[in-house]
């Protein structure tokens, strides 16, 4: 009787092991959204090495340093999982940033507003994410809290509804400042992210670096022959530092 009952109660155990076991894989390891949607902030300025100089014809050595200097931005992202790995996902990042800087002119002596302006900018960027713990992010069962981000990015730049002041009119002699075509910059990103516990809710800071790669200018300052000062041009090489939310489906 007890052999019988010992084989009794060791198929019952088999049973209920096989029965269960698949059923708590199952749920255990549930994947997720390949899809990301984030809200981002911050402060763009370009390079200051691209400011435009506007020279005084009659004193060369007098001029004028023109450039967009800090704006604050705000940028909507969708994150698609190319490849998902444990310890690192390949993420295209899709995106719409707008900015409305404010163009600058700078002496020895002063400063001074020459225009407003509205800059958008359509992004693309490949992304390489690299957690510190043993596992990726959100990559069920298993969590980590933060990820370090590394990638390439792209974008087609335009700058509308200029608006020129009375200084760039009447001192610099600037008759309009052209932006007519949309304009490309590529560069480097970087940036870490935490989870909000085991929510799909994550928080970031980033930044890119970017370089203008565009035969165009982003932007023309015109004068005329009666102007004091002579014309010039400004490209456009983002610096952008950002911190956002946003959930993972």
């Amino acid at each position: 009787m007890s052999l019988r009952s010992g084989n009794i109660a060791f198929f019952i155990i088999l049973f209920v092991f096989s029965f269960f076991t698949p059923a708590q894989a199952q749920v255990s390891m549930g994947e997720r959204s390949p899809f990301a949607f984030t809200v981002r902030g911050g402060l763009l300025s370009n390079n200051g090495d691209l400011a435009t100089l506007l020279r005084l014809k009659t004193e060369w050595d007098k001029t004028w340093s023109l450039n967009t200097f800090y704006s604050t931005h705000a940028e909507a992202v969708l994150g698609i999982d190319l490849i998902r790995l444990r310890t690192t996902d390949i993420v295209l990042h899709l995106s719409a940033l707008g900015s409305e800087p404010e163009i600058l002119a700078k002496d020895q002596f002063s400063e001074h507003r020459v225009a407003m302006s509205r800059l958008g900018m359509a992004r693309a960027t490949l992304t390489f994410s690299f957690n510190s713990d043993g596992y990726k992010m959100f990559s069920m069962p298993w969590h980590t809290n933060h990820e370090a981000i590394l990638g390439v990015t792209g974008a087609y730049m335009y700058a509308t509804d200029i608006v020129m002041t009375d200084f760039a009119k009447d001192s610099l002699g600037i008759t309009q400042i052209r932006a007519k075509k949309p304009v490309k910059s590529v560069g480097l990103t970087f940036g870490w992210n935490w989870r909000i516990a085991s929510s799909g809710w994550v928080i970031g800071l980033n930044g890119s670096v970017m370089w203008f790669a565009d035969e165009n200018p982003l932007m023309r300052f015109e004068t005329d022959e009666a102007s004091l000062y002579t014309s010039g041009y400004l490209t456009f090489a983002p610096r952008i530092l950002q911190a956002g939310i946003g959930y993972h489906f």
